[in-house]
């Protein structure tokens, strides 16, 4: 990937579940800007928005949930 695109480029693979969590890894480490792409971009671009990004939403929001729940206690 490094031949492709300088700096410090990762390629996560894997359903949209284990790409998520992922993700949420390295939100954890302070990381809070991504660029997702992939080949063919057309496709790789249906495919992060339709199957990824809502399983990532869903998880972001129950974070959220469960850390307000623990504030308001």
């Amino acid at each position: 990937m490094s031949i492709v695109r300088g700096g410090g480029a990762v390629q996560l693979v894997g359903t949209p579940e284990q790409v998520a969590d992922r993700i949420l890894e390295y939100i954890d480490l302070g990381i809070s800007s991504f660029i997702l792409s992939g080949y063919p971009h057309l496709e790789e671009a249906k495919i992060t928005g339709e199957l990824l990004l809502p399983v990532l939403k869903k998880k972001l929001e129950a974070r959220q949930a469960k850390a307000a729940k623990v504030e308001s206690a």
